[in-house]
């Protein structure tokens, strides 16, 4: 969606794509319309060989059907996430929020999986819920430090299939918007 100096690779029809985000939120502003842009990030290598071959600095170890994740843990993965972040809420101003389906059945960052493979990860943070709360907090204070009344809301269903010790978000849920539990699933009814 937008140019990155980190991943250079990435955003060359960023212009276009703004251009007509921008339109979108213009025209949705004009009907009282708030509008979220929604997303699977931070990127990982499925279907994506460039980033593999170009980049593995920023990439956990690899995980489920051959797929490494952006790595939180690493210098350049973190730093990506704060760019690409920061970009598009500075270049798309009228954005209300960002809906990112964190925990899904697309594999991201090394969070986004059922076990936590990444051993930089498993070092640094100790649990899938540490890390993906720290993912989430990144994208959400990054997002915030250029839209202070931006909304980020955590999509994460395919969670439901952590085991409850690796869910350390269940015993400290401080920052409650950070958090989407799923009311389908009678688990989370309780």
């Amino acid at each position: 969606l937008v140019k990155s100096d980190i991943v250079p690779e990435y955003g060359a029809t960023a212009e276009k794509r703004m251009k007509k985000l921008n339109a979108v939120i213009e025209k949705c502003r004009r009907y009282g319309i708030k509008t979220y842009l929604f997303s699977v990030d931070p990127a990982s290598t499925y279907k994506n060989e460039k980033l593999l071959k170009n980049h593995p600095d920023m990439l956990g170890d690899e995980g489920n059907n051959w797929i490494s994740h952006l790595c939180p843990s690493t210098e350049k993965g973190l730093a990506y996430i704060k760019e690409a972040i920061t970009k598009v809420f500075t270049e798309a101003p009228g954005l209300s929020g960002y809906i990112n389906l964190s925990v899904g059945e697309a594999e991201s960052h090394c969070a986004s999986t059922s076990k936590l493979i990444c051993k930089r990860c498993q070092k640094k943070f100790g649990s899938l819920g540490k890390t993906l709360a720290f993912v989430e907090k990144t994208i959400a204070d990054t997002m915030r430090s250029v839209a202070p009344d931006a909304e980020y809301i955590s999509w994460t269903y395919a969670q439901r299939n952590w085991k409850d010790e690796d869910d350390e978000r269940k015993k400290d849920s401080s920052d409650t918007e950070l958090h989407s539990k799923q009311i389908e699933d009678p688990k989370w009814l309780s």
